[in-house]
């Protein structure tokens, strides 16, 4: 068991890692970018990487408050699922209506791994191996479908 200050710095320390086996990786734009804090220069829409005790994510969160505009949002996306890669193991899972930690209303794009946990340093090969090719994968449907989905 951790204290939340121990949690707090394991998870730092593996995004630092993490960030550091993205770094060499361009984005499909060509430009500079900081994987662990992806901008996807639209209002409200995120890249996400979670963990807890037992599971990784990432993928894409939709937070706009008007529930119209995240369903035409969610669904122009989802028209756009062609474009986003599949990726060996875990599937993308597309939910349209789910709420948030603080009961907000949002839409995730999302691939989860299960039985890992950010607090192992055990697990972070694991982790890693499943967030990359996912990271990499939403850059590259963000970059073909940005404009659409506008």
């Amino acid at each position: 068991m951790f204290t939340r200050e121990e949690a707090s710095l394991l998870k730092t320390k593996f995004f630092t890692v993490l960030g550091q086996y993205m770094q060499p990786i361009p984005p499909m734009d060509g430009g500079q970018v900081n994987w662990m804090n992806y901008r996807t220069g639209v209002k409200n829409v995120f890249f996400r990487i979670d963990g807890g005790r037992s599971y990784c994510e990432t993928g894409i969160l939709i937070a706009q408050p008007d529930t119209a505009e995240r369903h035409i949002f969610f669904d122009k996306c989802q028209a756009m699922a062609g474009f986003l890669a599949p990726v060996e193991g875990p599937e993308w899972n597309w939910l349209r209506d789910q709420a948030d930690e603080n009961e907000k209303m949002v839409s995730r794009i999302y691939s989860r791994l299960n039985g890992v946990s950010l607090l192992n340093q055990a697990d972070w090969p694991t982790i890693i191996s499943f967030i990359k090719p996912r990271l990499i994968a939403l850059d590259a449907f963000w970059f073909e479908a940005k404009e659409v989905v506008l």
